[in-house]
Order: C-alpha cells, then sequence, then structure tokens
C-alpha cells in the first residue's frame, strides 16, 4: 500500500459519507451551488440556473444513440448501458429542482 495517498482517499471517502446522497463527494455539490463560498474562492461563479442546465444536458447524452457500454476512469468495470444511466440518475438526480429522473 501506498502510504502517501491515505489523505486524498481519507478525504475523498470521507465526503462521500458526508454527502448528499451517500454516493458522490460532497464538494462535487459544493461547486455548483451558488450559496456555497467554495465556487467563488476557486475563481467560478455557477450560474443561477447551473444545475438546471446541467440536468438538461445529462439527459440529453443520456438520450443520445450509439453507446451501449461505458468506461470510466473512477471504476474499473464497463458499464451497460442500464447499469450508467441507473448511476447517473442516483448520483445527479439532485440536479432538477423538480426531482425528475434524468432518464
Amino acid at each position: 500500500r501506498d502510504q502517501n495517498l491515505f489523505g486524498p482517499r481519507f478525504l475523498f471517502y470521507g465526503n462521500i459519507l458526508d454527502s448528499y446522497n451517500k454516493f458522490i463527494p460532497t464538494y462535487r455539490f459544493m461547486i455548483m451551488d451558488t450559496a456555497c463560498p467554495f465556487p467563488y474562492v476557486a475563481g467560478t461563479d455557477p450560474a443561477p440556473d447551473c444545475c438546471r442546465q446541467a440536468a438538461s444536458a445529462l439527459r440529453s447524452v443520456l438520450a443520445s444513440s450509439g453507446w451501449e457500454r461505458v468506461a470510466s476512469v473512477h471504476n474499473p468495470l464497463i458499464l451497460s448501458r442500464p447499469d450508467f444511466v441507473a448511476a447517473i440518475d442516483l448520483s445527479w438526480r439532485w440536479l432538477d429542482p423538480d426531482g425528475q429522473p434524468l432518464a
């Protein structure tokens, strides 16, 4: 085991356990939250409707044709289309203020 990775791993998984949906890290939510100072400190201003725009973009990608499997740098598995769509919906459904499924 590489002891130098303990800190980053602890921070990453700690952020997952404390996150909105217990599936993705808290900082992913914070960067798109207009009430959170984190994006402004990082030098970005999230658009007031950035969550709705992101939900729309994800729906467009998930509805597109021509793909049946997905490879990810975050997961050693190659996900089938249904598994990937379910994971994206679980992770990012909160983007839609109306709570509509992404797919």
